[in-house]
């Protein structure tokens, strides 16, 4: 049994240009897409941002599915917004505002317990 290759003069007419004989260039490499600028913490630079999936995983060191489960179950965690097939954000000022709440939650719970 052959093994039947690429057809050579086909090869060729795509290597070289026959009229002048010179070799063709190769189409040039796609520039790679830019990041978002960031900060530090994996958020995006600006104020009113939105976070992927990933990212909110990064913020709360938890797994995608504790994410889904908290955005269905827990009250008071923000809930996704849906942009596309394949785009899910969160808004990044609804996540501080329930972080700020879980924050103000634990305290209270803390003097709670110093008091009895």
């Amino acid at each position: 049994m052959t093994r039947k290759g690429p057809d050579r003069k086909a090869v060729s007419k795509d290597l070289f240009n026959e009229t002048e004989g010179a070799a063709v260039a190769p189409a040039a490499p796609e520039k790679p897409a830019r990041k978002r600028a960031t900060a530090p913490s994996g958020e995006p630079a600006k104020a009113g941002g939105y976070l992927s999936i990933k990212q909110v995983m990064a913020r709360y060191g938890v797994s995608r599915a504790t994410i889904w489960r908290w955005a269905s179950d827990v009250s008071g965690f923000p809930k996704p917004i849906k942009f596309s097939n394949g785009c899910t954000r969160w808004c990044l000022e609804e996540l501080r505002a329930y972080d700020g709440e879980m924050r103000r939650a634990a305290q209270r719970l803390s003097k709670a317990g110093k008091g009895a």
